[in-house]
């Protein structure tokens, strides 16, 4: 693409407000955002043509890149958009009824009180696949680490549950 006609565009768009310009960048630029929330599995489409206009409005040659400027806009959009999720998920839990916990949502449950996600794989690999237990050897051929840290990382998930339910019974 060519810098300086960017340049030139985002210019029209800064002092003028011009739309053709802010169109003919976009066409020019709408492939980042989609690139950006396919990386998060979240659609753009409907917000690249704002995404594009607020970084040629906001955008400082000397500081960036105009794609970067456009990238780094998507990129805290795609954050955004997922902490909302996470939100309204709390949300739904708080207000969720009280589940009698079964054998099929017990697992879900400990593993929701783990907070890393290396140690929450460990923990599932070890206990929840299928109707077998699989070694600290196994699982540290399967992830990649040696049957230390597998083991470390078991003891460390354990006692994030613990925890949770001994604060849980308080």
């Amino acid at each position: 693409m060519d810098k300086t006609n960017d340049l030139l565009l985002i210019e029209k768009i800064q002092k003028h407000n011009d739309e053709t310009a802010l169109i003919a960048l976009y066409n020019r630029h709408k492939n980042i955002c989609y690139k950006v929330g396919s990386l998060y599995k979240i659609n753009l489409e409907d917000e690249a043509m704002s995404l594009v206009y607020d970084a040629a409005k906001n955008f400082n040659a000397k500081k960036s890149k105009f794609s970067t400027r456009l990238w780094n806009l998507c990129f805290y959009k795609c954050m955004k958009i997922i902490k909302d999720n996470q939100k309204d998920k709390k949300i739904e839990k708080e207000y969720e009824p009280e589940i009698n916990l079964s054998f099929s949502h017990f697992p879900e449950e400990l593993l929701d009180m783990v907070d890393n996600r290396r140690l929450k794989n460990v923990l599932f690999l070890r206990f929840f696949k299928e109707d077998w237990v699989l070694s600290y050897e196994e699982i540290g051929q399967i992830t990649g680490f040696s049957r230390q840290t597998v083991m470390t990382d078991f003891k460390k998930a354990i006692g994030q549950i613990k925890k949770h339910l001994t604060l849980a019974e308080k």
